[in-house]
């Protein structure tokens, strides 16, 4: 499961969902939601990969460790 922060960020950040939403063929809004619920969905392999290019995050800092 990804940070709490990476939720928010992504429910703030309408140029970060517009890309993840170009790349999963879904819409913005339907990012927005994915975000809200923590939706699994935004552990897909592109969405991470752009996560990580737009806050220059590591991907071990994106998840969160037991």
């Amino acid at each position: 499961m990804l940070e709490d922060d990476i939720y928010q960020l992504i429910r703030q950040d309408w140029q970060l969902r517009e890309v993840i939403a170009s790349a999963l063929g879904v819409s913005e809004g339907t990012i927005y939601a994915y975000a809200k619920r923590k939706s699994q969905r935004l552990e897909h392999f592109f969405s991470i990969k752009l996560i990580m290019f737009h806050t220059s995050k590591t991907e071990k800092e994106l998840f969160k460790t037991n």
